[in-house]
């Protein structure tokens, strides 16, 4: 769910949360959950406009530091998983 609030963030390169409760469809308060957790993982900056709207635009930055991040641990975890194959055979 979280994925596709990114993406539907990403197409207009901001958001407010009331836009993002109807194009997905959910509780405003699950919306909010999930904006909150991606704020927290650093991947949304977020601010409050006039009156009580909140407004979220993608930390392009840190996105770009997660996928390489991620990118990385794939490497090791396939080098290790290889080696171990290698090693032992097939996981039971």
């Amino acid at each position: 769910m979280r994925i596709a609030i990114l993406e539907q963030i990403a197409v207009k390169d901001d958001c407010i949360q009331k836009e993002l409760v109807e194009v997905m469809g959910l509780a405003p308060t699950t919306v909010l959950s999930h904006l909150q957790a991606l704020k927290k993982a650093g991947l949304l900056k977020g601010s409050v406009s006039s009156g009580s709207k909140l407004c979220y635009c993608i930390d392009w930055q840190t996105l770009n530091d997660f996928k390489i991040n991620l990118g990385n641990l794939h490497e090791k975890i396939t080098l290790h998983h290889t080696k171990v194959f290698e090693n032992k055979g097939k996981c039971m």
